[in-house]
């Protein structure tokens, strides 16, 4: 029975084409975040700006980098108060998520821009390689973007002791967690506040985030509470700002600004100090860590990880997911392979009007996805059977993690029978640190795919890279 699987579209980039020629996008460019977008900041304070003796401390922060927080940024700085901004680097200027430009305005404003991974992944499902890649490859960019990124913030508060080393190890200061002090949902007998200076940098104590049945009561007895405590930190966690479309993790708008007005009453008074992370907790800004990269593999090994697809069906086989973009309706499911323990993929494409649909090596940052080195050319290699033609198309992936459309093959001929499609990449781009690729179906029918291979041919090798494939379709 087919099992249809949850779609991921990869962003598509633009190609000039000719007739029967291949595809290729010769220059590649970061299709979100323009290279002039650069912020200049002067250090931050090193040493901890907290309130007076027995006043608390509250740091609003917000995760996700989602498009209406910039009219968060601008409401707190109307009443001169700034908080600190958890954004992952690979969504920066991808819908519904913030642009450079509004990361600018942001850190102009006084707001901290702090780190929450590349692609808000649960990186404590990663391999700890992976995880820390997420962890500093997001980092680095967003101080190469010119931004003091001291904070961290653990997608879906989801914090282990390896992922606590990992961030430490990638030059953060701390890391902020979620649901271990008091809140309006939960943990009822956990404290009010975190300690001044926390025990755990790596882990500091946060209340669950806040949510769209949180009242104006609710908010303020969080302070409330914490001014009676005194001497603590309160971190306060949003992350969509919303008027009519609104979801779980929304705050309305009017909620939010009258909540902002009342703090603002209360750090005038005296009461209570509104600081960002960094500030409230202090520390230098670190630099840039390197980052656990996957060496691209040497010219006479192929390159893909689990290319035989081992697996058991209706489960995907490790490291391969399905992809899809446009105005079409795939189903993504597996099939019994060629070999035991093996599976096929079967994509079948229905009601098709534009865009295509794929399997690919997950389109991650090494563990999955093959490293590649710029200048090099590879021969791609799909074992498949289909009743439509189908076409290979690789992907990009930047330095920075986001990925982007590569390059496509001319078009191999339908057929019945297992046959080896065969086609050598263009050279790859300066920029360019992994590739992840598949045979896709821009038409209505169905594709199944048994066999994958990537190998290096630059410089060439003195003999074939593998065995003729009978049958190979060029």
């Amino acid at each position: 029975m087919a099992v249809q699987f949850g779609i991921s579209r990869l962003i598509g980039g633009s190609a000039e084409t000719d007739d029967n020629q291949d595809i290729v996008q010769p220059v590649v460019h970061d299709p979100y975040v323009p290279q002039d977008r650069l912020f200049t900041a002067s250090g931050p304070p090193v040493e901890p700006l907290g309130g007076a003796p027995g006043m608390p401390v509250v740091s609003m922060t917000f995760d996700d980098g989602f498009a209406d927080q910039i009219r968060a940024a601008r409401t707190m700085s109307q009443y001169g108060m700034e908080g600190t901004f958890y954004v992952n680097s690979g969504t920066i200027g991808t819908p519904g998520h913030l642009t450079s430009d509004d990361l600018i305005e942001i850190a102009n404003g006084g707001h901290e821009i702090g780190g929450h991974t590349v692609n808000h992944s649960i990186i404590e499902a990663l391999p700890i390689e992976e995880a820390q890649r997420e962890i500093c490859i997001d980092r680095n960019t967003l101080l190469e973007w010119g931004f003091p990124v001291r904070s961290f913030a653990y997608p879906f508060g989801a914090a282990t002791p390896p992922l606590e080393e990992a961030v430490e190890a990638c030059g953060y200061n701390s890391a902020r967690d979620l649901g271990d002090l008091r809140s309006v949902t939960g943990c009822f007998d956990c404290p009010v506040t975190e300690h001044p200076v926390p025990p755990q940098m790596m882990l500091v104590r946060a209340p669950a985030q806040v949510e769209i049945s949180w009242t104006i009561e609710d908010l303020q007895q969080r302070v409330l509470e914490a001014m009676d405590v005194g001497t603590g930190l309160l971190p306060l966690t949003f992350h969509r700002l919303c008027t009519d479309d609104c979801n779980q993790i929304s705050i309305r708008e009017p909620l939010f600004a009258q909540f902002v007005a009342w703090l603002s009453e209360l750090e005038r008074a005296g009461r209570i100090a509104v600081r960002p992370m960094g500030d409230a907790l202090g520390g230098p800004v670190q630099p840039a860590r390197p980052v656990p990269a996957r060496s691209p593999a040497p010219a006479e090994s192929n390159a893909l990880t689990n290319p035989n697809l081992q697996g058991a069906a209706p489960e995907l086989p490790e490291c391969w997911s399905p992809a899809s973009w446009g105005a079409n309706s795939p189903t993504f499911a597996t099939v019994p392979g060629e070999t035991p323990g093996t599976v096929g993929l079967e994509l079948t494409m229905d009601d098709h009007v534009d865009g295509d649909a794929k399997f690919m090596p997950v389109p991650d940052l090494g563990t999955c996805a093959p490293s590649v080195e710029p200048g090099h050319r590879y021969v791609l290699k799909v074992r498949y059977r289909s009743t439509a033609p189908t076409q290979l198309v690789v992907q990009y992936r930047l330095a920075r993690g986001v990925w982007t459309f590569g390059a496509a093959s001319p078009e191999f001929a339908s057929t019945e029978h297992p046959t080896w499609a065969e086609w050598t990449t263009p050279p790859i781009p300066v920029g360019v640190t992994g590739i992840s690729f598949g045979l896709s179906l821009a038409r209505n029918g169905t594709l199944v795919t048994s066999g994958y291979e990537m190998y290096d041919r630059t410089p060439e090798p003195s003999s074939p890279v593998s065995d003729p494939h009978e049958g190979s379709t060029r």
